[in-house]
């Protein structure tokens, strides 16, 4: 979906102003009916200037300086230490907060600095409070409070919203408060969350001026939280020099990590302080309240809108600064779904089946989770300190918390890196291999993983050997669910809501450019199976391989959009031979892989040319773990695997690439199309022999998908490979 049909399934809808502050920004103590009257006396001869400034502005940019005027004579009357600046931003461009290269600078009309500050010189997220956005005539909704059904409307609410969503990331926020002033002297105040958007109905900011001083005062003097803001993440701090020395030193003394940032600038420019749990390592996994003290850059950054807006940092803890070797964990910070239930439950049932059955976690590589948390409930959790009504979304439809989000963290181990880090081609099939043996262990526990993605399979960061993880989106089967309430009996009572397998199963979940072809089609109510994550992984290898290595896809820097846009093209991949060198091991396991993925999905079979009933279909033949794993470990054994074949970084194709890549495939396709039509005149031919009674009538069978055109002898297959097709097909 485009961000104006995001935004219209994500909208709960206008209230009136009053109800709109009641609800969204509770009055702290420091508000009382005097103060505000006072504000607003104080400010009244100032306001009657301004109101007749910004009647007569004929334009959005003439009113931006009298409005700041005014808000700068309201803010003056709120303490030193809170107090925004407002500044004119209409031609100052933000660098985008979201490290993503496809984002683009914004110029937000104008922005309230965070509590206490000055203006700066350079205006980045992290330095804004909220944001205002000057329509000279435009509301984003109609008389009857629906999202208006024109391009502008729908544009400047995207404006909207990617300020809030920019504010989100940059400001550590759980939720943002965004500002829209039209027709000059109307506005409406909106708030955006991870799950949806509200906003007021429009009220005249210079005809009620209690509005504005009441609103600016309760977002920049929450109780209990001097010099923060309202609906900002109070489990995160910055740390001070004297902190990011210590904590350094601590580091220090892990030796592998020492190499790895060898000055503290590295490892410490970029820190903060982040509040999390850790279980105790006895049975009854007490949980403790840590300062997690972040180091390096974030690993993983992942922030949608309306999402899980997952990331994850590298962090040492603060109980661990007497440790002569602490360890480091990441630390996973999402919002889930109230529908989903808990990652660590997955988690800790692997972790129990392992010990069952005598399984060394570690030697495996597996994934770990060492201490979670649902910021929002803090039932048998002593010592918390922050407010859990802000960790959970409020901006659904509907009161069912299942449609809302919960602010959850997480400790894990290893650490991970991208998969994209790849070495070599064989360091990336072994990586998969060791996955497909990660989730095996899962499934034998009772978990399917249903997120085979390129985000879910990572290296450790500290050596070659990689690890499946990321249960978000996992279900346990009958068994699974069944050990979770025998093992984990004290939860069981409390996450029977979460029990509806067979629905949940039946769900369309994962990442869409990996998901099996029978889970893809549209409407299906297929059940998910283990079969399924394991055609996953071949479409992540062939994925990663056309990204990252050089392949022999004719569209260049474009294969992945002409591979995996829709369902139909990943079919046609099925029928041509995998896009990279026939004389490479590689080719033999994509070869052999996509057998089994064609045998998974086969194609319906065509109607007899004259008129009989098709044939019966071809019966699937479900992917398995052993089978699959044996193609995994023939192929390692494989010689001339190369040795530099590390991973090329993956960059968006110029326009210039891209109309490379264009030509070339429409030189593929005109190729094919050449290729197709010699296949119907031979039918044509051959049909008119069979009329003449000069050929046998045979069933016609499926029309054939694209071939590749041989160019050379080295396209072919060479006998090797057909022999070796043949007998692991």
């Amino acid at each position: 979906m485009v961000w104006d049909e995001i935004l219209a399934s994500q909208f709960a809808g206008n209230i009136p102003i009053s109800e709109f502050l009641e609800s969204y920004l509770p009055k702290p103590r420091s508000e009382h009916g005097a103060f505000i009257d006072s504000l607003v006396s104080d400010c009244a001869s100032l306001l009657e200037d301004v109101k007749a400034e910004v009647k007569d502005a004929t334009n959005e940019r003439l009113i931006a300086d009298p409005l700041i005027k005014y808000l700068h004579a309201v803010a003056s009357c709120l303490p030193q230490e809170t107090r925004p600046r407002f500044d004119d931003t209409q031609n100052k461009p933000f660098p985008p907060a979201d490290p993503d290269p496809e984002d683009h600078c914004t110029r937000p009309d104008v922005t309230a600095t965070r509590p206490g500050k000055a203006v700066p010189d350079c205006w980045k997220w992290p330095h804004a409070g909220t944001i205002i956005n000057l329509k000279h005539k435009l509301d984003v909704f109609d008389i009857n409070d629906a999202i208006a059904d024109n391009d502008e409307s729908r544009d400047a609410l995207v404006q909207l919203a990617e300020s809030a969503r920019s504010l989100l990331i940059g400001t550590d926020s759980c939720f943002v408060f965004v500002i829209s002033i039209f027709a000059n002297t109307r506005a409406r105040i909106f708030r955006f969350d991870r799950v949806g958007f509200r906003a007021s109905h429009a009220f005249s900011w210079t005809d009620e001026p209690k509005i504005l001083p009441t609103f600016f005062h309760r977002l920049y003097n929450p109780d209990d939280r001097p010099g923060r803001m309202y609906g900002e993440d109070d489990t995160i701090s910055s740390p001070t020099d004297d902190e990011k020395q210590q904590m350094y030193e601590v580091l220090c003394r892990n030796e592998i990590y020492k190499r790895l940032y060898p000055t503290k600038a590295e490892a410490t420019t970029t820190s903060l302080w982040i509040q999390a749990i850790r279980f105790s390592d006895d049975d009854e996994r007490k949980p403790t309240v840590v300062r997690c003290f972040t180091i390096g850059h974030i690993i993983s950054f992942s922030d949608g809108l309306f999402s899980r807006a997952t990331r994850v940092y590298r962090v040492i803890l603060k109980e661990d600064a007497d440790s002569d070797n602490p360890p480091v964990y990441a630390l996973k910070d999402a919002w889930r779904q109230g529908c989903r239930r808990p990652e660590v439950d997955y988690y800790d049932v692997i972790a129990r089946h392992c010990k069952e059955k005598d399984i060394d976690m570690d030697a495996q590589g597996l994934a770990r989770c060492h201490g979670s948390v649902d910021l929002s409930d803090l039932t048998d959790i002593d010592n918390a300190m922050w407010d859990p009504t802000s960790h959970r979304t409020r901006s659904t439809h509907s009161n069912d918390d299942s449609f809302e989000r919960f602010h959850m963290r997480s400790l894990l181990t290893p650490v991970g890196r991208a998969l994209e880090s790849f070495k070599s081609t064989y360091s990336l099939v072994q990586a998969l291999h060791t996955a497909i043996l990660h989730h095996r262990i899962a499934y034998d526990a009772g978990i399917l993983h249903r997120d085979v993605s390129e985000g879910n399979v990572l290296f450790d960061e500290l050596m070659d050997k990689a690890f499946l993880l990321d249960w978000d989106y996992a279900e346990f089967t009958e068994g699974g669910l069944k050990n979770f309430n025998t093992w984990f009996s004290e939860r069981a009572d409390a996450n029977k809501k979460y029990e509806d397998i067979d629905k949940s199963l039946k769900g369309l979940t994962g990442t869409f450019p990996f998901l099996a072809m029978e889970i893809a089609t549209p409407n299906s109510t297929t059940i998910h199976g283990p079969h399924h994550d394991l055609e996953s992984f071949y479409w992540l290898l062939v994925w990663m391989t056309v990204r990252h290595t050089d392949h022999t896809h004719p569209c260049g820097k474009l294969a992945c959009s002409k591979i995996f846009d829709d369902a139909d093209l990943r079919y046609k991949c099925l029928q041509v031979f995998s896009p990279v060198a026939t004389d490479t091991p590689l080719f033999l396991l994509l070869e052999s892989l996509r057998n089994m993925v064609v045998r998974q999905n086969p194609p319906a079979p065509a109607r007899d040319i004259f008129g009989d009933e098709p044939d019966e279909p071809s019966a699937a033949v479900p992917m398995t773990y052993n089978k699959m794993l044996q193609r995994f470990d023939s192929a390692a054994k494989l010689p001339d695997w190369p040795k530099r074949s590390k991973a090329h970084p993956y960059r968006i194709p110029s326009k210039a690439a891209e109309a490379r890549s264009r030509a070339s495939a429409r030189k593929a396709d005109t190729q094919n199309s050449l290729h197709k039509q010699a296949e119907e005149y031979n039918g044509s031919q051959k049909r008119a022999r069979q009329e003449d009674g000069s050929e046998k009538v045979g069933t016609a069978t499926a029309e054939p998908g694209p071939k590749r055109q041989k160019t050379s002898d080295s396209d072919v297959p060479p006998a090797s490979i057909k022999k070796l097709l043949r007998r692991n097909p």
